[in-house]
């Protein structure tokens, strides 16, 4: 399938793979097919001069390159895993104290080989073809001292002009982890409800990976994506405490009554020191309910991806500037009483009524910077659970549980587009220009002109879930034929709500496909058992998903019709 696309009768073509085809192409002034006879007589009527090498008789080539094969991958993996460990206990001052440690070694390496790949620069030189002494060769002489092939766009290449510009691309994977750890644990002391217990423990841990494509695919010259490499590391050490203090015990209103304290503190070679902690409560006023509530913190650090993924230059169109006179006055009032600090702190003299910036419809594309950040921060979430079980006496083997959830998530790493971060993050904003990091992603000479925009991983969303898990349980022995158990849970997460970027409302993706969870899911389980044999099945339930959250659906008498 070809669309020689000459200026004079259609449109531009592909520019994912820059090829073109000139009026002086070898094939075509050579060949007698039928095929290069109409492709002439289609140059001649449009006005192109057959044999002519300006550039007003040149194309751009839009093409499946099916002779290369589908694309094709292959993934090779191994993986090496060694633990050793000890576990044992021990008295001090009275007490039984539990220890245990252990040591883990994991390596996995790998290579992903990506089939059938054009090497586009000697495929341009392939199909760059001419004619030289009556013989059609490629174009460029250097290529064709090293061995390049014509390739016939008109009726098919050789299988010798497929192997010069054929390719294979691959890309070296490892990821490696050293785990180190220890706990201890003991009941402190007792009081009248019962021991005080703590557990004690800490853990160093080494994360390391890499990803090194090969020359081609680095230098952008596969027709694949371009990575190059990707590799760093970074280690920590934690250390934890937990505590257990039991209050009341046995009493009036207070079958049992207790607290739990627990904290952790990591120290992370790639983003400081994060610490997050849990503090629960247990209150069960008779035998047969118990309350829980509990309140913490969760942290999550960036990984390697994140941090050390190669930075490269892109180019975006469509981008405009606030501070342009005419998006300035276009902009609502409020909008311009902000762009008229920012502005004048982005722009030295700067003119709401002269200024034109170098970017907007018609201008100049603006340079980007893409990739990873290592100046990352942690990712920071609040939790709150609230529950209650009742196992009724009048009713032994039946539990009930409710369990309210909900979890505030900020510093979510993502990226952001270049016109947010001009207009939205920066120039509507009023907090001070000196101070607003997406201010500081702008670049600007003297004159004002936008010289580049980085678009790299920040810190930047927000999310808040909630919802409620429902769980009910019973079990029964048979007479004579074993135990069956019944099982069932239930979730609804009636809110998923994201904050994509700091100034834009909440949205609530509960339910959608772009996050994948429904707002209802749930799970049925049924065993029997009797000694050593088992039989159990499952049954699982996944609500309706949306595609998009803006869609809302519409009844109508009108009749269906097709176009």
């Amino acid at each position: 399938a070809y669309d020689f696309s000459f200026p004079a009768f259609s449109s531009a073509g592909s520019a994912v793979m820059p090829i073109t085809f000139g009026a002086d192409n070898g094939f075509l002034l050579s060949s007698n097919t039928v095929a290069a006879q109409q492709l002439r007589g289609i140059l001649v009527a449009a006005g192109v001069p057959l044999g002519s090498s300006a550039a007003a008789a040149r194309a751009p080539v839009n093409k499946f390159w099916g002779e290369f094969g589908g694309g094709d991958k292959k993934s090779v993996r191994e993986t090496v895993r060694a633990v050793v460990g000890m576990e044992g206990e021990f008295d001090a001052a009275g007490r039984k104290v539990n220890w245990d440690w252990y040591g883990q070694y994991g390596k996995t390496t790998g290579t992903i080989t990506n089939y059938g790949q054009p090497n586009k620069a000697k495929l341009a030189q392939s199909v760059d073809a001419v004619l030289v002494n009556g013989q059609v060769v490629c174009r460029d002489v250097a290529a064709r001292a090293a061995g390049c092939v014509p390739w016939d766009l008109i009726n098919g290449p050789s299988q010798a002009a497929v192997a010069w510009a054929y390719a294979d691309g691959t890309v070296e994977q490892k990821v490696e982890q050293v785990v180190l750890a220890g706990n201890l644990g003991a009941d402190l002391f007792d009081l009248p409800a019962g021991p005080v217990a703590l557990a004690l423990g800490g853990e160093y841990r080494r994360e390391e990976s890499s990803f090194v494509q090969d020359a081609l695919g680095a230098a952008n010259l596969l027709y694949i994506n371009q990575i190059g490499t990707r590799a760093g590391h970074y280690d920590v050490v934690e250390a934890y405490g937990e505590v257990r203090v039991p209050l009341l015990k046995d009493m009036p209103f207070a079958k049992d009554l207790s607290l739990e304290f627990a904290g952790r503190v990591g120290d992370y070679s790639s983003t400081g020191t994060v610490d997050q902690y849990r503090i629960a409560a247990t209150w069960a006023p008779v035998r047969d309910i118990r309350f829980r509530a509990s309140q913490s913190t969760a942290v999550r650090a960036p990984n390697i991806v994140e941090l050390y993924s190669p930075q490269s230059r892109s180019f975006l169109n469509n981008v405009v500037d606030p501070c342009d006179r005419l998006i300035f006055a276009a902009a609502t009032p409020a909008q311009q009483a902000a762009r008229r600090v920012t502005c004048a702190a982005a722009i030295p003299g700067w003119n709401p009524a002269t200024f034109n910036s170098n970017i907007g419809p018609g201008r100049v594309s603006v340079p980007t910077l893409l990739g990873g950040n290592p100046d990352l921060e942690e990712e920071r979430a609040k939790t709150y659970e609230l529950g209650v079980v009742v196992e009724p006496r009048f009713a032994p083997g039946l539990k009930l549980s409710f369990d309210f959830f909900k979890y505030n998530v900020r510093g979510l790493i993502g990226t952001t587009d270049a016109n947010s971060v001009l207009t939205l993050l920066c120039h509507n904003s009023t907090t001070a220009y000196a101070d607003n990091p997406y201010c500081g992603q702008i670049s600007r000479d003297a004159t004002g002109a936008v010289t580049e925009v980085r678009l790299i991983n920040q810190n930047i969303s927000r999310v808040k879930v909630e919802g409620y898990d429902i769980a009910v349980a019973y079990g029964f022995d048979l007479p004579t034929a074993g135990r069956i158990d019944l099982r069932a849970d239930a979730t609804n997460m009636y809110r998923n709500a994201l904050q994509s970027q700091p100034g834009q409302p909440y949205v609530n993706l509960a339910g959608q496909t772009s996050i994948g969870a429904p707002k209802w899911r749930g799970q049925f389980t049924a065993q029997w058992a009797k000694g050593p044999v088992k039989l159990a099945w499952t049954a699982e339930y996944i609500g309706p998903m949306g595609v998009n959250p803006a869609l809302t659906s519409t009844a109508s008498t009108a009749p269906c019709s097709i176009a």
